[in-house]
């Protein structure tokens, strides 16, 4: 919950932390990928936040964010897909 409770007070840099730190110690589910994709997009890292994305389970949160990034870095046909 404090990497939400982080995210959801704009606090990114302090949520990706937290799941950082869940994904070091196996402490996690695959959705934390996902989690951790939100905070890198929020903080300009687009590549880093679809790899991060991709790697988590399947899920509306997931496509939504992709479509995000996509739409950030202007990439059509990842647009199309979704």
């Amino acid at each position: 919950w404090l990497g939400y409770c982080y995210f959801q007070a704009g606090e990114y840099e302090a949520a990706l932390k937290v799941y950082e730190g869940m994904l070091s110690r196996n402490e996690f589910m695959e959705e934390v990928f996902v989690y951790r994709g939100c905070c890198l997009f929020f903080n300009g890292m687009y590549e880093q936040a679809r790899d991060s994305v991709i790697s988590g389970a399947q899920s509306g949160l997931q496509i939504r964010v992709l479509c995000h990034i996509a739409f950030k870095l202007g990439d059509r046909q990842e647009l199309q897909k979704n």
